[in-house]
């Protein structure tokens, strides 16, 4: 049997491989390290961001401004009015939902997602276009198939580190030694090498 470490990183490189299981085998590695700031990172990722100002830099995407009409078709909104401050700001979107959200949403490879904002910014976004047309922001599959991409990427970098470093966990287990080793490798230095 492989350490648990090694073995993590095999399920990183399988094609198929869930994402959210992935996430779920690094909380129990980072619970069992003591690390709680991989612990917060990979629960996050699980669970949604609850802020989602904080999320992770991957997770800022842009799209094109889109507002629901009438029939209840999303329509691609007029900007060339608009300073370009504002265009970034009214494409740019913050994803904060769990991976489970995100695969879920990616299972039947639709080319494209509107994506919702929150009730504060969609008031005000109504209320400054004079219209009660719903507001969101059209993205390209491609983009939310990258969050979980570069998630994989930060778990398998992570690991390299782990090895690296010596730490690899057998039957689920890690010394002292291991658990001191691993409190060297900071989450920012590993977002950094992705």
């Amino acid at each position: 049997m492989l350490p648990l470490i090694l073995e993590l990183q095999q399920q990183c490189i399988k094609l198929n491989s869930s994402i959210e299981d992935l996430l779920r085998t690094v909380l129990v590695i980072a619970k069992k390290l003591d690390l709680p700031e991989y612990q917060k990172w990979a629960e996050s990722e699980l669970k949604g961001y609850e802020n989602h100002k904080k999320v992770p830099n991957y997770r800022i995407i842009k799209g094109i401004p889109v507002v629901l009409s009438e029939q209840g078709v999303w329509q691609e909104v007029r900007v060339d009015n608009l300073s370009t401050e504002v265009i970034d700001k009214m494409s740019t979107f913050h994803i904060d939902y769990s991976v489970g959200q995100i695969e879920n949403a990616l299972i039947n490879n639709p080319p494209a997602f509107v994506i919702t904002y929150d009730i504060k910014t969609q008031e005000m976004l109504m209320n400054a276009m004079s219209q009660s047309f719903i507001p969101g922001v059209k993205v390209d599959s491609m983009k939310l198939k990258n969050i979980l991409s570069n998630i994989k990427s930060i778990i398998l970098a992570w690991t390299f580190e782990l090895e690296r470093n010596k730490v690899f966990g057998k039957d689920l287990f890690f010394t002292e030694e291991e658990k001191t080793r691993a409190n060297s490798i900071k989450l920012a230095d590993v977002l950094q090498k992705v």
